[in-house]
């Protein structure tokens, strides 16, 4: 069975970005300067409704054309539930799809694209035990969802932070010849870490397994 096709790409460490309104910005000045000199003007009137339309106008367009800045020194820091689900998403595919290489050399190196420490040891060892097995029960698995399902409780934890994730993992297994879909749900805590810029899974204490299908 030839590998195939290699599919497995990095999580960056993204820092937290500010919305900026700049189609609004401007407008937002001119809306500043014509009210202040209202303000000023004995006829108050017309400079003050002229403002108003163009600050009404500002906040017409905002949504429209906006662009975000980086916060510095954000990157790494504990994740929303939103981007933690992003998070999850990203590495939990990468390392089932590691799996699906057979030489060990191919599945280490994409193992360590997303996992770190003596996780990667302990799930590269694994993987090695399941293939044994599969050469003498004469069974392949081959996954083709993998679907975070919640990101929760999240807490920092080190110089990472770690979440407790639930997900899907469904594939077609085959074994002598019959085909059928499987689909387990996995309920874990797990330990993410940036390593120089990426996220990498540092640990990975499943709480329950159950099979779906």
């Amino acid at each position: 069975m030839e590998d195939p096709i290699p599919s497995v790409s990095a999580v960056e460490v993204e820092p937290a970005r500010v919305p900026i309104p700049w189609l609004s910005l401007p407008l937002l000045v001119l809306a500043a300067v014509l009210l202040a000199r209202g303000l000023r003007a004995e006829k108050r009137g017309p400079a003050i409704a002229l403002s108003r339309v163009v600050l009404a106008a500002a906040l017409a367009v905002g949504p429209m054309v906006q662009g975000a800045l980086a916060v510095p020194g954000s990157a790494g820091r504990t994740p929303s539930e939103r981007q933690a689900r992003r998070i999850l998403s990203g590495l939990l595919p990468n390392v089932y799809r590691a799996l699906e290489y057979r030489q060990e050399e191919a599945i280490y190196d994409r193992l360590a694209v997303s996992v770190t420490g003596e996780t990667l040891t302990e799930v590269y060892l694994e993987q090695r035990r399941a293939l044994e097995m599969e050469e003498r029960g004469g069974a392949q698995a081959r996954v083709e969802t993998v679907e975070v399902q919640e990101a929760g409780t999240i807490e920092r934890a080190g110089d990472g932070f770690s979440v407790r994730g639930e997900w899907t993992v469904g594939g077609m297994v085959t074994h002598f010849g019959h085909r059928h879909f499987r689909q387990n749900r996995y309920d874990a805590h797990v330990g993410i870490v940036p390593v120089d810029g990426i996220w990498k899974i540092r640990s990975i204490e499943v709480l329950e397994q159950e099979r779906l299908r």
